[in-house]
């Protein structure tokens, strides 16, 4: 059985990824209820489920008390772990008790939802992070809170940090985590026109989405610069082809790669590029939706339009990777009319696909349905894509690091 899950990036201070909410449909202990699932499977399914969707990195799951109480997070590896303690949670001897064999067992604890008035609690000192709602804390409560509870050498993670404004006074605040969506979202300039190497791409992204496809052309732009040759022979002399000879042409790639896979190399290079300088994890973003849109084309009767349907996922989130209004960008960027309606927000049959993507990957669960609806997809199609989804994304992401590591070397 399927498990409808999702997650949510926590960042450091430097904005890379240390770890990621795990977000359950009816929360951890129907989840857990529902399977039927007792303390010698937990291990396994939980080593299945949160490895895939943490990436190896720390999973913060919330439990309830009854959880708690009954050692439910003890069942499951403390290296992939964070276990989560809600703020409503009634704090008495069961509780504390729990916690302390928690933390005598090496797991980590956060508290959520924390205010000033929680300071005293009997509880702060055994856990190792609070979360703070930053949206609606004032700004010199939150630094109180932050020097009361490092006092205790506990980490203070911001929540509901939206904007990059929000980010830069969490910064300075001295938070050390941070949650929200702050980092997909564009930081506006005055300058809305392309760059001289932003439009290289987007001449090089114009070419490869006409309806026919010319090898020749294509070559002639890509070998026209050095970084993209070496980035489009790296990439198919790599294990991800398994060729065994050597391509050393840029028209051989191109012929070996096909029309399909020339397009999707070519959109996911512009990708990477016009997101030099900001979070990793907005580019893996991208890659997941577009990876599950083109899953889920040809369960909507949508078949034909795959290819678009994937590079609207990839450029779901470009206003953000270029830091311009989307409307502003499209413009500019030579790609298929339903997929700039779609990305604009106007009603149709590539819109619907990208609120589906966009319901689960946010665990909004109660417009889940509706979206489902719209496409007439089978909702439990979802959980076991989107895990499919993650698992492409950070394979196709470690060739592009790989490629992009071995380009620094000899630049």
């Amino acid at each position: 059985m399927e498990v409808f899950s999702t997650r949510q990036p926590i960042f450091d201070r430097c904005k890379d990824v240390y770890g990621y909410e795990l977000l359950f449909r009816s929360g951890f202990e129907d989840y857990f209820s529902s399977l039927g699932i007792d303390h010698a499977s937990l291990d396994l399914m939980a080593f299945v489920n949160f490895g895939e969707l943490s990436d190896g990195k720390k999973g913060l799951v919330t439990f309830s008390r009854n959880l708690l109480i009954r050692d439910l997070p003890a069942a499951l590896p403390r290296d992939m772990m964070l276990v989560g303690i809600p703020a409503d949670i009634v704090v008495d001897q069961d509780v504390i008790s729990a916690c302390k064999r928690l933390r005598e067992a090496n797991y980590e604890l956060a508290l959520d939802d924390f205010d000033a008035d929680g300071l005293d609690s009997p509880i702060v000192p055994l856990v190792n992070i609070v979360r703070v709602d930053f949206a609606d804390t004032p700004d010199q409560q939150a630094q109180e809170i932050r020097r009361g509870l490092e006092a205790h050498g506990i980490t203070v993670l911001a929540k509901k940090v939206d904007t990059i404004e929000q980010f830069d006074q969490a910064l300075e605040a001295g938070y050390g985590y941070f949650q929200g969506s702050f980092f997909s979202k564009p930081v506006i300039s005055g300058a809305n026109e392309l760059a001289g190497n932003e439009l290289s791409y987007a001449r090089l992204l114009a070419e490869v989405n006409r309806p026919e496809l010319s090898v020749q052309d294509i070559a002639a732009i890509i070998s026209s610069d050095p970084l993209m040759t070496y980035h489009l022979l790296k990439f198919i002399n790599s294990a991800w082809f398994g060729i065994r000879c050597v391509v050393n042409t840029v028209q051989h790639a191109l012929v070996l790669l096909g029309p399909r896979e020339t397009r999707r190399w070519a959109s996911m290079l512009v990708i990477r590029n016009l997101g030099q300088g900001k979070p990793q994890e907005l580019l893996l973003r991208s890659l997941t939706r577009a990876k599950l849109a083109e899953m889920i084309a040809p369960l909507v009767n949508m078949r034909q339009h795959t290819p678009e349907l994937f590079l609207m996922g990839l450029f779901s989130s470009i206003d953000a990777m270029m830091d311009r209004p989307m409307d502003a960008l499209l413009k500019d960027l030579p790609i298929d009319e339903k997929i700039k309606q779609a990305l604009l927000g106007e009603p149709g049959e590539f819109r619907n696909a990208l609120d589906l993507i966009l319901c689960y990957e946010e665990g909004n669960w109660d417009f889940l349905a509706d979206a489902a609806g719209r496409l007439g997809l089978e909702e439990q199609a979802l959980p076991g894509q989107f895990k499919q989804a993650i698992k492409w994304a950070n394979k196709t992401l470690g060739v592009m690091e790989e490629t992009e590591s071995s380009t620094a070397q000899i630049a």
